[in-house]
């Protein structure tokens, strides 16, 4: 519990990094779509790299490729939105946002897979939907249009990939769920 609870510090820590890093390189350059190839190219290079101590051989079965590919698209398709709307929005505003994400998930569990949540459930999703909302309110803006457009439309891809990976974990074989 304890690695878990270390590894996830640090990967917000490196998350709100590469936010700020992410939005200094597009208010520099404007090249989203060059930032978009190049992240992936650096998380391609390294999952590469891990893979062999880190997959287990039988997961390497095509069973699991759509779950793969669901999870892989909505991630590039919404980390493409995401740089656009980094454009305009600051790093800090949009970081808190993507909570709004947890709201998606259920949603789209419920309306395709029809999985049932509690009344709690959906309260709880509620008040962490306006929890988002207020922490970004200042002064009685939010934040560009344009951009809350491109944080719209990455929302929910960013929750579609949260749904392929949840698929994938729900196929693997018992002794390798965490």
């Amino acid at each position: 519990m304890g690695m878990g609870i270390f590894f996830g510090v640090l990967t917000a820590v490196f998350q709100t990094a590469s936010y700020f890093f992410s939005r200094t390189y597009l208010q520099k350059s404007g090249g989203a779509v060059t930032l978009l190839a190049a992240s992936q190219l650096v998380i391609a290079f390294l999952s590469l790299l891990a893979a062999p101590w880190v997959v287990p051989p039988e997961v390497l079965d095509i069973k699991y490729l759509p779950a793969v590919l669901i999870t892989g698209w909505g991630f590039l398709v919404g980390h493409f939105f995401f740089f656009q709307a980094l454009k305009v929005i600051e790093s800090s505003r949009i970081a808190s946002l993507l909570g709004l994400k947890v709201v998606l998930v259920p949603i789209f569990l419920s309306l395709i897979f029809k999985e049932y949540f509690s009344g709690a459930q959906w309260c709880a999703l509620v008040l962490a939907m306006g929890a988002a909302m207020l922490i970004n309110y200042r002064g009685g803006t939010l934040f560009s249009w344009k951009g809350m457009g491109y944080f719209i439309c990455a929302l929910p891809m960013y929750a579609w990939s949260d749904i392929g990976i949840q698929m994938l974990v729900r196929q693997l074989p018992l002794e390798n769920n965490l």
